[in-house]
């Protein structure tokens, strides 16, 4: 029986995202400090450029969304795909690639707009499968092999044409991903920082000698505000 997947919810942009961020820490008075997590989260909610399976429509979504239907024209939205051939056909001129999608020939959408998962045959070979539907087991620009008359060249040049195929990235994530990577570097190395320093005060707090204790550390106050590791409500 078919593995049946929840819809995507509608999400706002990455930008839209940020700003009610920055509004809840103006509001909340938070402090603006972010943890490693937080940054990886951003990291994950980037937007990707998707292509609807029929029409080829654009659409973005954040890039943990995987898999999902458009509302508006009920297909499938797969994320899109570069070939960096610079003889690639499908190349319309310019330095702009040819963009493409790696569809699961094993999903399809729902009547309530659901992503379907139809199940592999036993037994079977499953890239055969997939070949059988018309798909392809890696990503494979469409238009360089058609052009290759269905990839007949030895291994070695197939895998050239196997590393053409890469994941598109949006400009703008581009450039945001790369502020978030060196965020991420200064702050796992200002952790790892504070992480030695305390080991080194724990190896130079003294020991107790024979027959005397250390003293109780003093009772830390409480906070009613600031609780450690309260979590926030779900959105």
């Amino acid at each position: 029986m078919p593995n049946r997947l929840p819809p995507l919810d509608q999400r706002p942009s990455s930008t839209a995202r940020g700003v009610a961020l920055i509004d809840c820490l103006l509001m909340t008075g938070c402090s603006s400090e972010r943890s490693l997590s937080d940054i990886e989260r951003e990291s994950r909610s980037l937007d990707v450029l998707y292509l609807t399976a029929d029409t080829g429509k654009q659409v973005r979504a954040p890039a943990s969304a995987g898999v999902f239907v458009d509302r508006g024209t009920g297909e499938l939205c797969f994320p899109a795909y570069e070939c960096r051939n610079p003889a690639c056909p499908g190349r319309q001129g310019g330095d702009r690639p040819f963009l493409f999608m790696h569809r699961d020939v094993m999903l399809k959408a729902g009547p309530d707009g659901e992503v379907v998962r139809d199940d592999m045959p036993a037994g079977r070979d499953p890239a055969e499968v997939i070949r059988s539907r018309g798909g392809f087991p890696d990503p494979t620009c469409p238009a360089c092999w058609a052009a290759r008359r269905g990839g007949g060249e030895a291994t070695a040049e197939a895998k050239q044409f196997l590393e053409c195929s890469q994941p598109h990235v949006l400009p703008e994530s581009a450039r945001r991903r790369t502020q978030l990577e060196e965020e991420y570097r200064q702050k796992a190395g200002t952790s790892a920082a504070r992480r030695r320093s305390r080991l080194a005060q724990e190896d130079e707090t003294p020991r107790p000698s024979h027959g005397t204790t250390l003293p109780s550390p003093p009772v830390a106050s409480r906070c009613l505000v600031c609780r450690p590791g309260q979590r926030a409500s779900p959105r």
